[in-house]
């Protein structure tokens, strides 16, 4: 079965742990609330304001089980991360600025109003800040719960797709 990052905010905490189920976790980011949710395309919350459904999200691969870390990314232009990999996929939603994401693929630019980037697990990438303002994300690991979430990826050197550091 396909699985969807399910994204709804909520007026506060207490609304979305009512809604929420054992598929979702509730989360503060940006000055909202927020229920994320992973399962399939046709879930609903009973409550709350859809702000978007990413997915299908690519393979986990071995299957087994699988951990969801959250994360918030509030970065200044030029801002860019070590050259890494997750062992399972990864989401990104951009709410305000740019974001590049160069793998051995390419580069893929996510932008607030834009697609949500999806990165396929055990792929090297490194992401950068771009534009002229912050890039404010909010991002979705999956991985096994045996691993960390980020692992350092030295197998592989960006070619600069992204701009130069």
């Amino acid at each position: 079965m396909p699985l969807y990052w399910h994204l709804d905010t909520y007026p506060n905490r207490a609304a979305a742990e009512a809604a929420k189920d054992e598929r979702s976790t509730v989360a503060e980011s940006f000055d909202k609330v927020w229920l994320f949710t992973i399962t399939d395309a046709n879930w609903r919350p009973s409550t709350g304001t859809r702000v978007a459904m990413i997915g299908p999200l690519p393979s986990l691969g071995k299957g087994g089980t699988y951990t969801a870390t959250y994360l918030n990314a509030d970065t200044a232009p030029g801002f860019e991360t070590d050259v890494h990999r997750h062992d399972g996929p990864e989401a990104l939603y951009t709410l305000s600025g740019e974001v590049c994401v160069e793998t051995p693929d390419g580069k893929m630019v996510g932008r607030a109003g834009g697609e949500p980037l999806l990165i396929p697990g055990n792929q090297p990438m490194r992401l950068k800040s771009v534009g002229t303002e912050n890039r404010r994300s909010i991002v979705l690991v999956l991985h096994d719960p045996a691993n960390n979430w980020k692992a350092p990826a030295a197998d592989w050197v960006p070619k600069g797709l992204c701009g130069s550091s």
